[in-house]
């Protein structure tokens, strides 16, 4: 239902799992998923919450929880939580170049740099990293690089 856009519908079904288990974490997180997709953040931060205390070791819970601060704009809580996610699953290159994102907007254009190497590198042809990587290199100044990453997604 989330996937499908109709989130208010996500939201009661997540709502339904968890009345019938509320001592699950993974209602929780899909449901704080789909909060968040709605614009809901305190919502979605609430529930992400239960769902670490549920599930401390949670690497999605922490993840999303981290991509909520990040809409939230709180970038250095952000980029903690991006930290934790990251000593969870080492390499894992969707959450480098998330937290690439939040460290560009830090303006932490080399931190942002090192951690799309480390992304593309496990995955090079992430169209995010790509994207991420070309707005790093565009605020770095480094027109034709940022070119080459973009000419590299759309082919």
């Amino acid at each position: 239902l989330r996937g499908l856009g109709r989130l208010d519908e996500a939201i009661d079904a997540y709502g339904d799992a968890i009345a019938i288990d509320a001592g699950e974490a993974s209602p929780f997180i899909g449901r704080g998923h789909a909060y968040a997709d709605a614009g809901r953040l305190e919502e979605a931060m609430h529930d992400l919450d239960r769902a670490l205390e549920l599930d401390p070791t949670s690497r999605e819970a922490i993840a999303a929880r981290a991509d909520v601060l990040r809409k939230q704009g709180k970038n250095d809580d952000a980029a903690h939580a991006f930290d934790a996610a990251i000593q969870r699953t080492p390499g894992d290159s969707g959450l480098l170049a998330r937290r690439a994102a939040v460290l560009r907007a830090e303006g932490q254009t080399m931190e942002a740099l090192a951690d799309l190497h480390q992304a593309l590198e496990t995955a090079p042809g992430d169209r995010f990293a790509l994207l991420e990587r070309s707005a790093v290199y565009r605020a770095m100044g480094r027109t034709p690089d940022a070119v080459a990453d973009l000419d590299t997604v759309l082919e």
